[in-house]
C-alpha cells in the first residue's frame, strides 16, 4: 500500500506533534510523569503489583487492542516525522507482532536525506510517541478511579514501556534504537557487518580459514562490533527464555503451561 498521499494529508494536521514547542511540551510532560513515579514510589511500588495480580487470561484481548493501536500510532509518528522532514514514505503494511496483527511504515527513504540528526529524529519518533503517551496515562492511571479507564491506562504504560525499553529502544535488536545506534556511529548494515566481523574471529580462533578484516574500520571499531555482535545474540537467547518462562507463570495459575 502507498501511503504518501495519506500521510501528507496527516501531516498537514498532525505535523505539529514534532514541532519544538511540542517536543518541549512532550519532554516536560514525561519529566512530570517521572518525578511524580519517584514522589510517590513507596505507594507505586504497593498499587502496581495489586492491580496487575488482577490481569488473566480474558486481558488478552485488551492487550491485543491496546498493542496494535500503540503500533498504529508508533508507525504514523516515524511516517509523519519523515514527510516532515521532506523524505517519503512509499509503503505501509501490516505484520504480526506477538500474534498480534500491527502496522509498519516503510522509512527507509529517510537514508537519502542529508543529515543524520533528521535521520535519527525519524528513527526515535515512533517511541517518542508511545513514550509521551505513556506519561500521560500515568497521571491519568494515578488521577482515576478503578475501573475500565483506570485499568486500560495502566496497561498502556506497561505496553509502551515494555515495547521500548526492551524491544524498539534496545539497539540489540533491530528495531529504532538499532538505527539509532547505527547513525550515530555511521557504520551501515551493523548488524551484517557485526556478525560478519564476530564469525570471522570465531573462525579465526579455532583455525579455520576467514575472510580478511574490513579494510574501511579501525581496528578498534572491528573489535568493538564483535561484542555488539555477540551481546545481540546472548540478549536475543534470554529474551526467548525469558519471555517464555512469563507466559508460563501467567498461564500456570489458569492450567496451562507451556513449560
Amino acid at each position: 500500500m502507498d501511503p504518501d498521499r495519506t500521510l501528507t494529508f496527516l501531516t498537514r494536521y498532525f505535523g505539529w506533534v514534532f514541532a519544538p514547542w511540542a517536543i518541549v511540551a512532550g519532554a516536560a510532560l514525561i519529566v512530570s510523569a517521572l518525578v511524580l513515579w519517584l514522589v510517590r514510589f513507596d505507594e507505586f511500588a504497593r498499587r502496581l503489583p495489586e492491580e496487575a495480580a488482577q490481569w488473566n487470561v480474558s486481558d488478552l484481548s485488551s492487550f491485543a487492542l491496546i498493542l496494535a493501536s500503540l503500533k498504529v500510532l508508533h508507525e504514523l509518528g516515524h511516517g509523519i516525522s519523515c514527510k516532515r522532514a521532506g523524505g517519503e514514505v512509499r509503503e505501509l503494511g501490516v505484520l504480526f507482532l506477538v500474534f498480534t496483527p500491527c502496522l509498519y511504515c516503510n522509512v527507509s527513504d529517510a537514508w537519502l536525506l542529508p543529515s543524520r540528526w533528521q535521520r535519527m529524529a525519524i528513527s526515535a519518533a515512533g517511541m517518542w510517541v508511545e513514550v509521551v503517551l505513556a506519561s500521560a496515562c500515568v497521571w491519568l492511571w494515578w488521577g482515576s478511579t478503578p475501573g475500565w479507564f483506570h485499568s486500560t491506562c495502566l496497561q498502556i504504560v506497561f505496553i509502551s514501556g515494555v515495547s521500548t525499553l526492551l524491544f524498539n529502544a534496545n539497539p540489540l535488536l533491530r528495531y529504532d534504537g538499532y538505527f539509532l545506534l547505527s547513525d550515530l556511529c555511521g557504520v551501515a548494515n551493523l548488524q551484517q557487518r557485526s556478525f560478519q566481523e564476530l564469525s570471522r574471529r570465531v573462525r579465526r580462533a579455532i583455525g579455520l580459514a576467514s575472510d580478511p578484516p574490513a579494510v574501511d574500520l579501525p581496528r578498534s571499531q572491528r573489535r568493538w562490533l564483535a561484542l555488539y555482535a555477540l551481546a545481540a545474540f546472548l540478549y536475543r537467547c534470554s529474551m526467548i527464555v525469558a519471555i517464555l518462562w512469563l507466559l508460563d507463570r501467567w498461564l500456570e495459575p489458569q492450567g496451562l503451561r507451556l513449560l
